[in-house]
């Protein structure tokens, strides 16, 4: 073939050490064929040219792939939320005395029993019985009327057997709607006095817990156990925000603003 023969007459050429007049014989060559040979010195001439000077090969970089993760990242909090929760009253047949008037961590804590229970709803009798039971024991373990999270958390893995709980330093609403988009009900601390529920009594007690169950966007959804009309109650995010403050004895305004969240 005529390109056959082009190749060797240059291979020859370079093993004579006549390289720089190699550019000048091809060059006439491909002048003299393609008079010669017109209809044949179109691929002739690209079969001398990559002979002559090859070309450099093409290098496609190609850019990483970031592989996908579900990690770190926040789910998404819907604008409203309510959770099936069942209503405890710390005072089940309205008897306040001492016992009772102290009995919101109890109230708190049996509601999220109860949540995990699927319970619908818990009769007074049993509420009775269940916070006398459970005071009882705290008593024995060396327990005051009042509790912080930490204590009640405590509390809920020795004597419920609970697998574990967190207690949750917050710093805005948006904390604890998460725990609630989570199929979470949270145990609230409060300052009672300035808790905003015009169904306490003597301006409300000083010290006081209660369980949020859901959330619109503009109130929290509560159970507050410390009024007979507590199921359902309502505050707005600002009027349970504020009052939020863990169990502090010197000044319960002192005390850490925190949530408690229990696994089954």
């Amino acid at each position: 073939m005529l390109s056959s023969r082009i190749y060797l007459i240059i291979i020859s050429m370079r093993t004579r050490g006549k390289k720089r007049h190699l550019y000048v014989v091809a060059g006439a060559m491909l002048f003299i064929l393609m008079f010669l040979f017109p209809g044949r010195m179109g691929k002739e001439i690209v079969s001398l040219q990559e002979l002559i000077t090859p070309s450099e090969p093409t290098v496609i970089k190609s850019e990483p792939v970031a592989e996908k993760t579900t990690e770190n990242i926040e789910p998404t909090i819907p604008p409203e939320k309510l959770l099936t929760v069942p209503f405890v009253l710390q005072a089940p047949f309205g008897i306040w005395d001492p016992l009772h008037e102290d009995a919101c961590e109890e109230a708190s804590i049996l509601t999220i029993i109860h949540f995990f229970a699927k319970d619908k709803s818990v009769t007074k009798e049993k509420m009775e019985s269940e916070i006398q039971e459970l005071v009882a024991w705290e008593e024995e373990h060396s327990y005051g009327p009042s509790i912080t999270l930490d204590d009640l958390g405590k509390i809920g893995q020795a004597f419920y057997k609970l697998s574990g709980y967190r207690v949750i330093p917050v710093s805005s609403t948006e904390d604890m709607k998460k725990e609630i988009a989570k199929g979470n009900p949270v145990i609230v601390p409060a300052a009672g006095k300035i808790l905003p529920n015009p169904n306490f009594q003597n301006g409300g007690p000083n010290y006081h817990m209660l369980v949020v169950k859901g959330y619109t966007q503009t109130e929290f959804i509560t159970n507050d156990p410390g009024t007979r009309k507590g199921e359902g109650f309502v505050y707005t995010y600002d009027g349970l925000f504020n009052a939020i403050h863990d169990w502090n004895s010197n000044n319960i305004l002192n005390g850490e603003k925190a949530i408690l969240v229990f696994e089954k």
